[in-house]
């Protein structure tokens, strides 16, 4: 689950990085994950608006 979401710099661009709540696992061990490296490896979240 997607708690929350911010806008870093990466180099000369701007990223999003998305506070994940991942399944099975306690709020307090969520993790910041870039935005672009998770739709690659589950290209299916982008059809749910991610």
């Amino acid at each position: 689950m997607v708690l929350d979401q911010r806008m870093i710099k990466k180099e000369r661009r701007v990223g999003v990085e998305l506070l994940v709540q991942w399944k099975g696992m306690a709020k307090e061990d969520t993790t910041w994950v870039d935005r672009e490296e998770l739709l690659q490896r589950s290209p299916t979240l982008e059809d749910r608006g991610f």
